[in-house]
């Protein structure tokens, strides 16, 4: 079995900044095809409403189709949590001792609502940890906010001046040093990293 920490996702090391092509080229793993949009046929319809939340909140580009079930599991558990806490929140009322309940013996026991929690929220937790849904496996990582728009533009106007000026430099040193310069400084542009993620 192999040991030590589990290989991080390509995507992962994309959006945290760590990839590199020269370290990472032969440990890229498949893509897998399609994204996550309907949700499956046998959620509730409070779950379904749920999915959609999801995936509109989730980090983008991330989650595929073949991650459906890991998605599932955080929904349907979440889910759990939310209905036992309702319903254990209406066992409570009026009651001065709350999260219990009798058992078959008439002895105070924890409440089946509360069991079902402390089962349903480590689940939860677990696969929102393996989609990015919490602030731990969302540390560190970048995303494209926009802030680049402006500089992409203008990559995208000096590779075409770039591209004629090759053809038509005439010999010209300086002319040719000029557009050498803006080609280094556009190869820093379009190296440069994502935009750090910024508070909402």
């Amino acid at each position: 079995m192999k040991r030590g920490p589990r290989p991080k996702p390509t995507v992962l090391k994309k959006l945290h900044g760590t990839f590199n092509v020269t370290r990472d080229r032969d440990r890229l793993e498949p893509l897998a095809p399609g994204e996550l949009a309907a949700p499956p046929a046998h959620l509730t319809e409070a779950q379904k409403a749920r999915w959609a939340q999801v995936l509109r909140d989730a980090p983008k580009n991330v989650l595929r189709r073949i991650d459906r079930e890991a998605l599932v599991a955080y929904i349907v558990a979440g889910d759990l949590v939310e209905r036992a806490n309702t319903a254990q929140q209406a066992l409570d009322a009026g009651k001065p001792l709350p999260f219990l309940a009798k058992s078959d013996k008439g002895l105070p026991t924890l409440s089946p609502y509360v069991k079902l929690m402390l089962r349903a929220v480590p689940m939860m937790l677990r696969a929102a940890a393996e989609c990015g849904f919490t602030p731990t496996a969302r540390a560190g990582m970048k995303i494209y906010d926009g802030a680049l728009d402006d500089d992409l533009a203008e990559i995208a106007r000096w590779q075409l001046v770039a591209h004629l000026s090759r053809h038509h430099s005439n010999g010209n040193a300086e002319e040719e040093k000029r557009w050498r310069q803006e080609a280094d400084r556009l190869e820093r542009l379009m190296n440069a990293k994502p935009a750090s993620a910024r508070p909402q």
